[in-house]
C-alpha cells in the first residue's frame, strides 16, 4: 500500500470514529452483524405518495468494505430514522457506489404509513 492509500485509509478511519454509529448490516441469505456506518440523514429525500398515505425515503450509508465485503440490492440494515431513535428496518436499493478507497456508499430505503390530522390533511412526518 503507497502513502497515498495509506492517509486515505487513515482518513476513512477517523471519519468513521467521529460520525459512525452502530447499525445492523444482514446480507440476503447471511447472517446479521453489526458494524459502524454513516448514516447521511440530512441527504435523506421524502418523496409522498398521490394519496399522501405513505411517505418512501431513501437515505445514504457509507459502510467500510473491510465490514461488508460486498454490499447489494437485497440486503438489509437496520438503523434509527432520527439520530438517537429506535432502530427500524431498511432495504438497500440498487447496486453501492464503490470509489475504491476502502468504503461503499449505499442507498437505505424505507417506506413509512403517512398519518392524517383529523381533517383529513397530511402530517409531513
Amino acid at each position: 500500500m503507497g502513502f497515498a492509500e495509506q492517509v486515505s485509509l487513515d482518513l476513512d478511519r477517523v471519519e468513521f470514529r467521529d460520525w459512525g454509529e452502530t447499525v445492523t448490516y444482514t446480507p440476503s441469505g447471511g447472517d446479521a452483524q453489526s458494524i459502524t456506518a454513516i448514516v447521511l440523514r440530512q441527504e435523506q429525500e421524502v418523496e409522498p405518495t398521490e394519496n399522501g398515505l405513505e411517505i418512501r425515503r431513501r437515505v445514504p450509508v457509507k459502510l467500510m468494505i473491510s465490514d461488508v465485503a460486498s454490499p447489494a440490492r437485497g440486503d438489509a440494515i437496520s438503523f434509527p430514522v432520527k439520530a438517537g431513535g429506535t432502530a427500524v428496518a431498511w432495504n438497500v436499493l440498487g447496486d453501492p457506489h464503490v470509489p475504491g478507497d476502502g468504503t461503499a456508499t449505499i442507498t437505505a430505503y424505507r417506506r413509512e404509513p403517512q398519518e392524517k390530522s383529523a381533517e383529513g390533511h397530511r402530517l409531513d412526518i
